[in-house]
């Protein structure tokens, strides 16, 4: 299995490529599989992101708004509650 950091890079690819749901599909992996990794508040704002890109917006407020409320201290707050 590939590690959190590959697959964060590989989502990032599918992102460029606007292959949303497959980034998504990623993103969700490394939260589900990587609990403790910094990189799973990057995930959920990339999430939100993805939702946005899709005209999904409520999903998209679901998806910062956890970043908002479950990682508080993460630089991506403010990124998130704007």
């Amino acid at each position: 299995m590939k590690n959190e950091n590959e697959l964060f890079i590989e989502a990032l690819t599918f992102i460029e490529s606007e292959l949303y749901f497959d980034a998504i599909n990623f993103f969700k992996v490394i939260c589900k599989n990587f609990e403790k990794s910094d990189l799973v508040d990057d995930c959920y704002l990339n999430v939100g992101i993805c939702y946005m890109k899709l005209n999904l917006f409520d999903k998209a407020i679901e998806n910062f708004n956890i970043v908002i409320n479950e990682y508080p201290d993460s630089k991506l707050t403010s990124i998130s509650s704007n």
